[in-house]
């Protein structure tokens, strides 16, 4: 059997121009649709930043040796480095290491009752320090990519990452007091 040709077209549609309330509903679709899309995108990046910052937290392990840099005129004891750069090499007594594994419970973190420390002891470039200073740099690696994710004026987006780079500020801060302590 052989196609029959077509003796009939099918009937043009016409269409006419859209109505002002048209073009509005289209307008706050589209609107909609944008906002939605920004708003899945950086959840998304703040979800993966969050998992980042979970494994990270999870898998770091304090050292139990810390070499601390000298301070000016300090006449103790101290190891060498090739370059010059004196430093003091700390062992990291066990309890302080599982109160930071805890969480650095009060007794260990600084009160507001007690003087504050001039500076906290700097630590030396050793590969000792390693992990510390490979955590640190991935704690504030994880704080610029929170600044550069755009919330677009969403409030969800703002305060999920608000929340989050506050959690990240926390654990540099609980790093900070554990070398204090």
């Amino acid at each position: 059997p052989q196609p029959q040709p077509r003796t009939q077209d099918p009937p043009k549609s016409t269409f006419s121009a859209p109505t002002p309330e048209q073009l509005e509903a289209a307008s706050k679709i589209r609107e909609f649709s944008r906002t939605y899309s920004r708003r899945r995108r950086a959840l998304a990046k703040l979800r993966d930043l969050r998992t980042r910052f979970n494994e990270l937290r999870h898998s770091f392990v304090l050292p139990p040796v810390v070499d601390f840099e000298c301070p000016a005129g300090y006449a103790g004891a101290a190891r060498g480095e090739p370059d010059g750069q004196r430093y003091i090499h700390v062992e990291v007594p066990p309890e302080v290491n599982a109160a930071f594994a805890s969480g650095l419970p009060q007794t260990l973190a600084r009160t507001e009752e007690e003087p504050p420390e001039k500076t906290a002891p700097k630590l030396a470039y050793t590969p000792a320090n390693a992990a510390l200073h490979a955590y640190e740099e991935e704690l504030n690696r994880l704080l610029i990519a929170l600044d550069a994710t755009e919330s677009h004026g969403d409030a969800w987006v703002r305060d999920a990452r608000r929340r989050l780079a506050r959690a990240v500020e926390r654990e540099a801060e609980r790093l900070e007091k554990w070398r204090e302590a």
